[in-house]
This record gives C-alpha cells, sequence and structure tokens, in this order.
C-alpha cells in the first residue's frame, strides 16, 4: 500500500480573504494580504510584522507592533483607520478586522490591555 504524500501547509505568507468591498454595496470582494516583514524576537517591543494589502482601491500597509508594556497595537493606512481613529481611538478597519479573525488568538487584542489604532 502506496501512502498519500501530506499535503504542503500553508506558510501564513499570503492569505486571501472576502471583506466588504469598495463600492457602496459593499458587495464582497476578495483582498490579498501578503506578509511583508515578520520580526523574528515578535515577543520584544517593536514591530512585529507588516502586510501588504490589495484589493480594494489603492495598496494599504497593515502593521502589528508591540509595545514596551507588551500590549499590541494594529495600525493600518486606509483612510477608514486613518480618520475615524482619531476620533475614536478603539475604531478597527476593516483590514485589521479581517487579520485579527484569521490569525492565531495570541495577535488577538484583548479589550481589557490592549488597543486597536
Amino acid at each position: 500500500m502506496k501512502l498519500a504524500k501530506p499535503l504542503p501547509r500553508p506558510s501564513g505568507a499570503m492569505t486571501v480573504m472576502a471583506l466588504p468591498g469598495p463600492d457602496r454595496k459593499r458587495l464582497p470582494a476578495a483582498y490579498t494580504f501578503r506578509a511583508t516583514y515578520r520580526n523574528p524576537a515578535a515577543h520584544e517591543p517593536g514591530c512585529v510584522m507588516t502586510w501588504e494589502v490589495c484589493g480594494g482601491r489603492l495598496p494599504y500597509q497593515v502593521a502589528l507592533e508591540r509595545t514596551p508594556a507588551g500590549e499590541v497595537r494594529w495600525h493600518c493606512s486606509c483612510a477608514d483607520a486613518v480618520y475615524r481613529g482619531e476620533d475614536d481611538p478603539g475604531h478597527v478597519c476593516k483590514h485589521v478586522q479581517g487579520l485579527i479573525d484569521s490569525l492565531p488568538p495570541v495577535w488577538r487584542p484583548t479589550p481589557a490591555r490592549d488597543s486597536v489604532i
């Protein structure tokens, strides 16, 4: 009996997901998240990881930062995160929310101690 060769595991370097699209109807559209940087010392303060996001009107960048206190903060260059995040520091754009939903629980913010910017 010949054993089947195991399928390669996804590396997480590129993720495609359906998010609300950029048009007024917000129909689901495919967004590609490509990891562009990963800090080998992920638990040290500073930039942990960055992604390039394609699929909307413009390409965006999402970054995950670890503060010296050990909290994680998310940053996105999209207009929604920039302008709505000014007035509401707890606001999360669809790009960041999509990544939070697709990553392991260790990177998900907890309301008591972590923030999303």
